[in-house]
């Protein structure tokens, strides 16, 4: 096994260092390494976006270093214009020419800059630096994980996670699917999707949708609409952190059979179920920077039922993601599900997975 493992670590050791070498690197005053793309510099702040954070605004005194592998057009703050490569280190700014001479000046003189583009001539006058960001990045997962409740397995899955994030709106998606088993497709399916409308910084309009299906609590179809208020508390290159509180309609189908199947589920008079509850929706969902460029995030939303009190359905996912290359990283998640009043007896109120996977960031 020994030369496996070190044939191993060499491919993963040159696949790591081919994506960092493809990739901007952000250095910040407190020490964290960041790879991905530089956005722009706007108002005193950098933008610049990986594939694990999505997009992080940083104050340009907190910047200790920038490497820009693509040539970025520059208005400076007297009026002046300049156009190469971009290289930040402690507070002066490098410009680079493409002949290779290098054009020192200070940070604070840059007024605006970002990327050019491929298509792009050198900037005019008149060329406008504040151009929106919406661009859509997700990441694609796949791995195995150990499922406990009612039944104690572990099972290959996928997931797909998309987030776009402008001045106005930040949307996240996701789409989680277990392998199907030898009776039904698919066991567990659960995907969502979310906006906040930024009408400020602070304070802004969400509204989330989801699907569910789990066949181990009997739930052939699940969906959900909720619309709310949230609030940022921090959001910046390090951490985030964001809140909200909604209302919640949900509807629900349950159908033993997709549980027990024909040999049991003809025993319950009852074994289709439709449900329809209003809740309240908590949620907080977070996000911080850790060893470097690693992350742990996670979701936590609370539905406390408002039309059958006393009921009350939780979920909560907690993440941890290694990268080793400016695209792959290893992720580790825990995720727990509580359903106060299953629909039927001899269901667990408890669902957890603990998974492993290789997940790639486009």
């Amino acid at each position: 096994m020994k030369p496996l493992n070190y044939i191993s670590s060499v491919v993963l050791s040159v696949i790591a260092a081919a994506a960092a070498a493809s990739a901007d690197t952000l250095v910040l005053n407190a020490g964290d390494t960041l790879f991905g793309e530089f956005i722009k510099i706007s108002d005193g702040a950098l933008f610049f976006r990986t594939h694990l954070a999505g997009k992080v605004i940083v104050p340009t005194d907190e910047v200790e270093s920038l490497s820009a592998e693509r040539e970025v057009t520059i208005a400076l703050a007297d009026g002046r214009r300049t156009s190469g490569r971009l290289v930040l280190d402690a507070g002066v700014a490098h410009v680079i020419k493409a002949d290779g001479t290098d054009h020192a000046l200070e940070l604070g003189a840059i007024a605006a800059a970002r990327p050019r583009t491929e298509a792009e001539s050198p900037p005019a006058p008149s060329l406008e630096l504040e151009a929106a960001d919406n661009g859509l990045h997700g990441a694609w997962e796949t791995g195995v994980h150990w499922h406990t409740g009612d039944d104690d397995y572990a099972d290959l899955f996928a997931r797909l996670a998309l987030r776009s994030e402008s001045e106005r709106c930040v949307f996240w998606a996701d789409a989680f699917v277990e392998r199907a088993d030898t009776e039904v497709f698919p066991r567990w399916f659960l995907a969502g999707a979310e906006w906040h409308l930024l009408s400020d910084r602070r304070r802004y309009p969400v509204i989330g949708l989801a699907v569910e299906r789990d066949t181990d609590k009997a739930l052939a179809a699940r969906g959900d609409l909720t619309v709310g208020l949230g609030r940022t508390f921090a959001a910046n290159g390090r951490q985030e952190l964001r809140g909200d509180v909604g209302l919640n309609a949900e509807t629900a189908h349950y159908d033993a059979q997709t549980r027990w199947g024909d040999e049991l589920s003809w025993l319950r008079s009852d074994r289709r179920k439709d449900r329809q509850r209003l809740n309240l929706r908590l949620g907080l969902r977070y996000a911080r920077a850790m060893l470097g460029n690693g992350q742990i995030s996670g979701r936590v939303s609370l539905y406390p039922s408002l039309t059958d009190w006393g009921n009350l359905h939780a979920r909560s996912e907690s993440s941890v993601v290694f990268p080793f290359g400016q695209r792959l990283s290893l992720k580790l998640h825990v995720l727990l599900d509580y359903e106060g009043e299953p629909e039927f007896d001899g269901l667990d109120r408890w669902r957890t997975s603990i998974g492993a996977s290789v997940l790639w960031g486009f």
